[in-house]
């Protein structure tokens, strides 16, 4: 299912939504750095390892220009912030900020 995500600073990114069958409780979001997308190996494969797993999974599909990839961290940040409250919502939880940090992982550099 494709979502355009609004961050807190106005911005729009593009998103698909990847249910899992059958669900468990909790997801992914998929935050891929400057220049890759969820469809390159490294993100495809975890998509379908999570979802094979029983894990739904939401997509951020980046357009940065030039301008706005040197503001990238922050941009991202932003993203991120969205793209939680995006999948808690469509995973049918009240809240991703509050999980015990044990419960969230992140992956990059």
């Amino acid at each position: 299912m494709e979502l355009t995500l609004e961050a807190d600073d106005g911005r729009t990114q593009s998103a698909r939504w990847r249910d899992a069958k059958p669900a468990r409780r909790g997801g992914a979001v998929l935050l891929p750095g400057l220049g890759y997308h969820p469809q390159k190996p490294l993100l495809h494969y975890t998509t379908k390892v999570l979802r094979t797993s029983g894990y739904p999974v939401l997509e951020v599909w980046y357009r940065y220009d030039a301008a706005a990839a040197a503001e990238f961290e922050d941009c991202a940040r932003a993203d991120g912030v969205a793209a939680c409250r995006a999948a808690a919502e469509r995973g049918g939880r009240r809240q991703i900020a509050g999980d015990p940090p044990s419960r969230r992982v992140g992956v990059g550099r």
